[in-house]
């Protein structure tokens, strides 16, 4: 960060000593900045996960739109569409991606995200609180917990490197629906399996997720996508004639 500070001071016109506080806002600082928060992100996961699991983690900001600030409802259907996409693939998804439950706490844990929340005292105009999980962090208090439902920010300072800030439009396509064979039913539970996709690997699925007349074993059948608790589940499904 030091040289880049210095690099940035010999572009100056002149010669100067001093840093001021439109240095900070020169385009390489943030790079640099946002690359060395980052770089810490990836030295701690790495610490635990392997490079993949990595690669994987950073591709689901992809799906945030470029949002750096989004709702509790974009969160789920950023999350959604994203285990979708890796369960159809046949990607395996890290253990920090079980459920959308368990990856928010994950990015707050990092503190990539923090929520926000209002005091809810009607007499006055409410007052807004920041949550940032190194700021709730105490002794007695050394897992603090993230609030489902509330609003969320990615750190500033990691936005260039996670490619969020710029809100961008994106033509959402047809949900893709994968061709397979039910292997498996057990009526009294109320479940079974389904063989199919690209990869042909087995997704489990509900019954109540079937639309028509009793399925059976050897049934072809369409159906969408999904991941809970980590394992690929078949949604909406439908007969193939």
């Amino acid at each position: 960060m030091i040289a880049t500070i210095q690099d940035i001071l010999k572009k100056k016109s002149g010669s100067t000593e001093y840093v001021s506080d439109i240095d900070f806002s020169d385009s390489s600082f943030r790079d640099a900045h946002a690359e060395y928060l980052l770089g810490e992100i990836r030295d701690q996961l790495l610490f635990y996960y392997s490079q993949d699991e990595y690669d994987t983690f950073l591709e689901f900001f992809l799906h945030l739109r470029g949002k750096r600030k989004f709702t509790y409802e974009e969160y789920l259907s950023a999350f959604n569409e994203f285990v979708a996409q890796c369960a159809a693939s046949g990607k395996k998804l890290p253990q920090f991606f079980e459920n959308d439950t368990v990856f928010l706490q994950f990015l707050y844990d990092q503190n990539v995200i923090c929520y926000k929340e209002r005091d809810q005292d009607e007499s006055k105009d409410s007052e807004l609180f920041i949550r940032w999980c190194f700021r709730e962090r105490t002794l007695a208090n050394m897992a603090p917990k993230v609030r489902t439902g509330m609003e969320y920010e990615i750190f500033y300072g990691l936005s260039k490197a996670l490619n969020v800030g710029r809100p961008i439009r994106v033509k959402r396509s047809v949900k893709r629906r994968l061709i397979g064979t039910v292997i498996s039913v057990d009526g009294e539970k109320g479940f079974g399996f389904i063989r199919g996709g690209d990869k042909q690997i087995e997704y489990y699925f509900k019954l109540t997720e079937f639309s028509g007349s009793h399925v059976r074993i050897s049934d072809k059948v369409s159906f969408e996508v999904s991941t809970k608790y980590g394992k690929p589940r078949a949604l909406t499904i439908k007969r193939e004639r």
